[in-house]
């Protein structure tokens, strides 16, 4: 854990004590209504962390780097070449 993440649970945990000196009865509704809506968020997550790992698992870092790398340069070239330039910069290399 980096000193970023520890400075803001120890700030959240400051803010979270104070809420609860100054009104009991709020604070436990709000943390319930949060714990709820995270409860509702599960189904959505659950399924997206399991598709991830399993993608992750059976491919390899470098394919995946290197798809990554052709479709951002494919977005780039479509956005600095009209179809015309990218034809005549193919029709250059397939001469040599």
């Amino acid at each position: 854990m980096g000193i970023s993440s520890l400075i803001m649970y120890v700030l959240v945990g400051i803010i979270l004590i104070i809420s609860f000196i100054k009104d009991r009865q709020k604070t436990k509704k709000a943390i319930k209504k949060r714990w709820m809506a995270f409860i509702k968020l599960i189904p959505v997550l659950v399924p997206l962390f399991l598709i991830v790992g399993i993608v992750l698992t059976f491919s390899v870092v470098s394919n995946i780097t290197l798809i990554i790398v052709y479709l951002i340069g494919s977005i780039i070239v479509e956005k600095l070449f009209t179809k015309e330039e990218m034809t005549e910069i193919y029709d250059r290399a397939n001469q040599y």
